[in-house]
This record gives structure tokens, C-alpha cells and sequence, in this order.
């Protein structure tokens, strides 16, 4: 749908209102805009803010790594430790199963030693 024309009473009543709007807005910002001297301020202000935010971002970093090291160490340790226990554990097993088949063995001796009449 196209509009219809504007008559140049309508331009220029548009055109007014825009030119009336960009006064308020040079108004609001020449109210607002701080001095060379302030801007400098604030830049280094933002400029020490943005420093201290990668300085706390790289100790955060480092206790990051440090916490993940910590963390594999022990679980490093735990897998180590639950690796002896089973193995000891496993000889356990071992020691009696073998002190088993020794005394199955001499029962065995002394059986065939009454059986052959020795």
C-alpha cells in the first residue's frame, strides 16, 4: 500500500519536529558530556577496572588449575591405595588357598600311607 503524498505544509511540520527533537537530545547531551579531564578520569577508571578483572581472572584461572591438580593427585593416590588393598587382599586369598591345598595334600599322604599299610 503506498502512502499518499505528504503536502509540503506536512514536510515541513516533520522536518521541524525532527529538527526540534535533535535540539533536545544536543541539549540532554551537551548537559551530560563531562569535560576532557573527566573523560580521562573515567577512561582510566574503566581502564584500572578492566586491568583489575583479568588480574582477578588469572588468579581465578590459577587456583582453577591448582584445585584440578589437588583433585587428580588424590584421586591418583585413591586409585593407588585401592589398588594395594586388593592386591594384598588377593594374596590373602592366595596364602590360604595355597596353606588349604597343603593340608588337603598331607591329609591325602596319610590316607594312601593307611590305605597301603605303611
Amino acid at each position: 500500500m503506498s502512502e499518499a503524498p505528504k503536502s509540503p505544509a506536512q514536510v515541513i511540520n516533520d522536518l521541524s519536529d525532527q529538527v526540534r527533537l535533535l535540539r533536545q537530545d544536543v541539549t540532554a547531551l551537551t548537559a551530560t558530556a563531562p569535560t576532557k579531564k573527566e573523560a580521562a578520569a573515567l577512561r582510566a577508571a574503566v581502564q584500572a577496572s578492566v586491568k583489575e578483572a583479568q588480574d582477578r581472572s588469572a588468579k581465578v584461572l590459577d587456583a582453577a588449575e591448582r584445585v584440578i591438580d589437588r583433585s587428580y593427585q588424590a584421586n591418583l593416590q585413591a586409585a593407588r591405595d585401592g589398588a594395594a588393598k586388593t592386591v594384598a587382599g588377593l594374596q590373602d586369598e592366595v596364602t590360604q588357598a595355597a596353606n588349604r591345598m597343603r593340608l588337603e595334600a598331607l591329609k591325602g599322604s596319610r590316607q594312601a600311607l593307611y590305605w597301603s599299610g605303611g
